[in-house]
């Protein structure tokens, strides 16, 4: 709103000496001829000129980012045999209501083709294919192309572009593209070190869990053992 507000009134300040301009360029003793032309042309240029002030005034109240492509990926690097899963998300944000439509979402690496989702057909993958699962819509409200890789090796690593084919407002053809370089690593002792003792604190959590599904199972047969007694005893 404070942009806004700048902008509005620099443009005002711009347009003040152009109008008074105008105003001193007319002649009140010119013919009448002289004068309806002058006049028609005047209220053109004031016109013009306002108008392009509310359009700068209009356009600068807008705080939402042009369109842009978002790719969004986790974690950035891999350790080789210990990282279960690698994500990556790639959208369409910022000023959707300037495009159209959205055509296709394309992934590369090392521009080769990796997974892709278009007007036509949905999210597949087309490389990595049996640890690589694709998902997403070229909807403009809900876009994305989100990739999951299961237990990514060192090939996987690389630098990926997310490349998104669209049409803007006026019919014309936009590419918005977004990179990110995933690297990988053999990891050190004090990595394995670490995965492991992440290991054993998810095999205590998983049997405390067990734990107590196991009591809830025991309370609840007790209790149906109880209901079926008392239910003969009363009949």
């Amino acid at each position: 709103m404070g942009d806004a507000a700048a902008v509005g009134f620099t443009t005002s300040r711009f347009l003040q000496p152009l109008v008074s301009g105008l105003l001193k360029f007319r002649n009140p003793g010119a013919s009448r001829f002289g004068v309806t032309m002058g006049t028609s042309v005047y209220n053109l240029t004031v016109f013009a000129l306002l108008y392009l002030g509310l359009v700068l005034y209009v356009h600068a109240g807008s705080t939402e980012p042009p369109p842009f492509a978002r790719l969004s990926v986790q974690p950035a690097t891999i350790d080789v045999n210990l990282t279960e899963t690698l994500e990556m998300d790639c959208r369409l944000l910022g000023q959707r209501y300037s495009v159209s439509h959205i055509v296709s979402m394309v992934m590369l690496r090392q521009d080769v083709l990796v997974a892709s989702v278009t007007s036509f057909d949905p999210a597949k993958a087309v490389s990595d294919r049996g640890s690589l699962m694709a998902f997403g819509t070229v909807d403009l409200s809900t876009n994305h192309l989100k990739l999951v890789w299961d237990h990514p090796t060192q090939a996987v690593s690389g630098n990926y572009t997310c490349e998104i084919n669209a049409i803007d407002s006026f019919a014309r053809p936009l590419t918005l593209m977004s990179t990110f370089t995933v690297s990988s690593r053999v990891p050190s002792v004090e990595v394995m070190i670490h995965h492991i003792r992440d290991l054993e604190k998810r095999a205590d959590l998983m049997e405390e869990r067990m734990a107590l599904q196991s009591q809830r199972l025991s309370a609840l047969e007790n209790t149906m053992g109880f209901t079926e007694q008392t239910t003969t005893k009363t009949t």
